[in-house]
């Protein structure tokens, strides 16, 4: 579907983020189907760094789910083949009512504190990856 946006002229999808099964308060038939409650950081990891590889071209900006991860483990994604650490969120219940343990908001403040923890620089963007100035605080 990007490569046929992309040759129509169309912008295409801006970001791929990996959605790990949350399934704490999931239905009992689901949470036995699935085999655990949380996400599993290893194999969420291992699924960015092949998803990086295999849609690097054609998507260019690859993003963690902090909510799903927590804050320290999309940090950890940005090693892995994430360059975007996602949105402060206004509100976020869907995944808090599934059991994740990420939390539902984050400030500029946290994020910006996460990402320089690794040595990586800031840009606050806008929905469509346009860079705002000036750089996030």
């Amino acid at each position: 579907m990007q490569q046929t946006a992309i040759s129509k002229g169309y912008r295409g999808f801006t970001e791929f983020i990996l959605l790990p099964f949350v399934g704490q308060d999931a239905p009992k038939p689901l949470r036995k189907r699935v085999g655990r409650d949380q996400p599993v950081l290893a194999d969420a990891l291992l699924l960015t760094a092949v998803a990086r590889i295999f849609l690097g071209n054609w998507i260019v900006n690859h993003q963690p789910s902090w909510v799903k991860l927590g804050l320290m483990g999309a940090t950890t994604a940005l090693t892995w083949g994430c360059n975007d650490i996602g949105g402060t969120l206004m509100e976020e219940h869907i995944t808090t009512m599934a059991g994740a343990q990420g939390g539902t908001c984050q400030s500029p403040e946290d994020l910006r504190r996460a990402i320089e923890s690794i040595d990586r620089p800031t840009q606050q963007r806008d929905t469509l990856y346009q860079r705002l100035s000036p750089v996030l605080v």
